[in-house]
């Protein structure tokens, strides 16, 4: 995995000029293991930004983040007011340079929306306001949180143009990517990777891990054949696909009182259909509480029934939400080697992964 450095405060300033914002004050607020850094920004006028800071070699392809961007913009102008539209920078040229000088200090332009400096591209927009309710939201809570993620998705697909054709963001009948990637994953487990888990895991030099690994294993052990058969026969269906968020999680969903105020990091929307947005959402918010997460589907279906292709097909997004995620951390633990104790926030996630995974019944 690559090492990047974080990016001084001055950096931050500097971008926020780039703007037209006169920053009064920047912090860190965090950043996720997409490797992107956030800061809030506070300007002279008391208003407030977001600022992403993303190193340039794992950045998605800047025609795709463009595209984004755009699409965004129109959602907002047609009246979606839960998020944010990255700001334009004051910046006329327009130009991408994957091999800059590391002394390289000029700042350039990748698009109107995007900055590149020191190896980071950049993107600047109002910081929305609310806060996440991490656990278990309300009932008014969930329903305004339907509502809002009903109302993106029908902004979503309503402002999709025929042209230009892209390769994201469309509206078509056609089999889901997230469905096809998922059965590639139970594919590689059943078909070796699963054994060399337990293989290699078994000689794991962190307890904690050794333990929550092996635990993984053993549910997969259960419902991995079932899990593949589900998969094998939604990846021969075509479903509604339209524009989604697909990390919508309970952080990134945020409430004033019981309100949705606003729907934050949408960096990884793509065409696939409505489903993965509702199954990860409810999960890292009810875990395996069936009675909630049976709730917050009705309330959903309320909104845009679900046919009954689109409930098979919940039912085994669901399931590959919940089995194959921890997947995803066993694999980052071999490819950063396991000589070293593991990151106490890996294992903090991973035991809250296992523990509902553990816990799994079909939706």
């Amino acid at each position: 995995m690559s090492s990047h450095l974080r990016p001084p405060e001055s950096d931050v300033v500097l971008i926020a000029e780039h703007f037209g914002i006169s920053a009064e004050s920047s912090s860190r607020i965090g950043g996720g293991f997409s490797g992107a850094t956030i800061y809030r920004v506070t300007s002279s006028d008391q208003r407030q930004y977001a600022v992403r800071c993303t190193p340039l070699d794992l950045s998605l392809a800047k025609e795709r983040l463009q595209a984004l961007h755009q699409l965004l913009f129109r959602m907002q102008q047609a009246g979606l007011q839960t998020v944010a539209v990255p700001l334009r920078h004051c910046l006329t040229r327009d130009i991408w340079q994957p091999e800059q000088r590391a002394n390289n200090i000029e700042t350039t332009s990748v698009s109107e929306t995007m900055l590149q400096l020191h190896g980071n591209v950049w993107q600047m927009e109002p910081w929305l306001p609310g806060e996440a309710v991490l656990h278990s939201p309300t009932t008014a809570q969930l329903r305004s949180a339907l509502q809002k993620l009903s109302e993106f998705h029908r902004s979503a697909a309503a402002q999709i143009r025929p042209e230009p054709v892209n390769d994201w963001f469309t509206v078509a009948m056609q089999n889901s990517p997230g469905v096809l990637r998922r059965r590639g994953i139970s594919r590689e487990l059943s078909s070796g990777l699963l054994h060399e888990f337990r293989r290699r895991f078994r000689e794991e030099s962190d307890p904690k891990f050794r333990e929550l690994a092996l635990r993984v294993c053993s549910v997969l052990d259960r419902w991995l054949p079932w899990l593949s058969s589900q998969l094998e026969k939604l990846a021969q269906c075509q479903f509604r696909l339209q524009p989604v968020i697909r990390d919508l999680w309970s952080a990134h969903v945020l409430f004033t009182d019981d309100e949705v105020s606003g729907l934050i990091d949408l960096s990884s929307m793509s065409t696939d259909h409505m489903c993965f947005d509702l199954s990860r959402l409810l999960r890292s918010w009810f875990g395996a509480s069936q009675d909630r997460l049976h709730e917050a589907v009705g309330e959903f279906a309320k909104l845009g029934p679900l046919d009954s292709a689109e409930r098979q097909l919940l039912q085994g997004v669901d399931a590959a939400t919940v089995l194959l995620s921890p997947v995803t951390w066993l694999r980052r633990r071999l490819t950063e080697g396991n000589s070293l104790p593991a990151d106490i926030t890996l294992i903090t996630r991973l035991n809250e992964l296992t523990i509902v995974a553990e816990q799994f019944e079909p939706l």
